[in-house]
């Protein structure tokens, strides 16, 4: 497996990996409803977006047949100077469970330690805690609770935030 950044033509599978995976981690968390209007389509439309955003990146974990087993999206965080976003961060269910995860957030911690980034934020899914799990044992606090909209769906959110990912380089590289 290796890990890179995305390009246009990655879009279809990064949009497929995203709504399955909502479809399935948000089940009882999410209307049910809200998940079956979910269509690859518009999430194509989006990502490639985000993927347009001069600020943005997505780095891939990748099979050496170029099949996507996972993606993480990040971007420069507005709200505070010096700091970076972790907007999206999803596995392949069949492929979850080989540390995917983290190599995606070790080549993102790289990606902002080379440009003097100190410290990188996210929000999560309060009911998704496998994923806040994994976030708090590579060193990543609470910081905040939020209630966040998705459409008409209101969702409570923990924040999280490493304060200085070059100890989260350290510790995974």
């Amino acid at each position: 497996m290796k890990i890179r950044l995305a390009k246009d033509d990655d879009i279809k599978s990064i949009a497929k990996i995203h709504i399955n995976n909502w479809k399935n981690t948000y089940r009882g968390s999410f209307p049910s409803d809200y998940l079956d209007g979910l269509k690859y389509n518009d999430a194509e439309k989006e990502w490639m977006k985000y993927l347009e955003q001069e600020d943005a990146f997505i780095y891939l974990a990748v099979s050496e047949e170029n099949i996507i087993f996972g993606f993480a999206a990040c971007k420069m965080n507005t709200e505070t100077p010096c700091s970076s976003k972790l907007d999206s961060l999803h596995v392949n269910e069949l492929n979850r469970g080989q540390g995917i995860a983290k190599q995606l957030i070790l080549a993102i911690a790289k990606h902002f330690q080379a440009r003097q980034i100190n410290s990188m934020t996210l929000w999560a899914v309060e009911t998704n805690e496998h994923a806040i799990s994994i976030y708090k044992h590579l060193g990543a606090k609470i910081y905040n609770h939020e209630i966040r909209h998705f459409d008409w769906v209101k969702v409570r959110q923990v924040g999280l935030i490493w304060n200085d990912i070059s100890c989260l380089c350290k510790k995974m590289g």
